[in-house]
């Protein structure tokens, strides 16, 4: 838990997604509350946990040698934290194991983002693989879908005919160019805008339009669209 609240805040620092390994089904439980905490901040990283070799007899590098393999050998490791993963697997074979976590770390990386989870065997790790090109920027973070223009007008129509329009955020601010924009649309129409438990500068706290959030009214203003009010 406290190498997995390491790298979310290092993240939060950086905003590099960061990557975590911990010692198969009983390292996956001790993550505990950092797992929920990766969920709902949004944080991309990848969590990579070992688990139980499955040859016995010495048929792989890497076979069971000692009594906790069968012990640590639980029925879905995944499920113990599959709730809070943008994307989980096992890795069968080393030899796609550089798509694997290109893939975990695409899905962490994009919006919403968040925690992915891999898992492979003892066997898996010690494969001897031939060296693969580098193709890491081939897994880009896939791009958020474009509003349509029936979209745009539908909410566009709504704003301009609200009595008391009122943003709620959360998030925006983790994308620091999208914090002026929401400035500029707030102030050409005087919109309130409500900063609900932010873990970003969503929008400036010293801006007249920001809503206080235990629901008083906070102030008056008159813009050049219309009079209206922030709460």
């Amino acid at each position: 838990m406290v190498g997995m609240s390491a790298a979310h805040g290092y993240w939060l620092a950086s905003g590099v997604p960061q990557a975590v390994v911990v010692h198969v089904e009983c390292g996956t439980q001790a993550l505990a509350g950092a797992v929920h905490n990766a969920d709902k901040g949004r944080a991309p990283m990848l969590i990579f946990a070992g688990s139980s070799p499955f040859t016995q007899h010495g048929e792989l590098r890497g076979s069971r040698n000692e009594f906790i393999q069968w012990v640590q050998d639980v029925y879905d490791q995944r499920g113990i934290v599959r709730g809070y993963m943008r994307y989980d697997n096992e890795i069968r074979t080393g030899r796609n194991i550089k798509e694997l976590v290109h893939r975990a770390l695409q899905f962490a990386s994009s919006d919403p983002k968040g925690p992915t989870y891999l898992m492979g065997a003892r066997e898996v790790m010690e494969e001897e693989v031939s060296p693969t090109p580098d193709d890491a920027a081939r897994w880009r973070p896939i791009e958020p879908a474009a509003l349509s223009p029936q979209g745009v007008e539908t909410i566009g129509t709504a704003l301009m005919t609200a009595k008391r329009p009122l943003v709620v955020t959360s998030y925006v601010g983790r994308n620091p160019a999208a914090v002026a924009p929401l400035v500029a649309l707030c102030e050409r129409l005087g919109i309130g805008v409500l900063d609900s438990v932010p873990n970003a500068m969503n929008f400036p706290a010293s801006s007249l339009l920001t809503a206080a959030t235990n629901g008083t009214s906070r102030c008056r203003m008159r813009r050049s669209l219309r009079r209206t009010s922030c709460w």
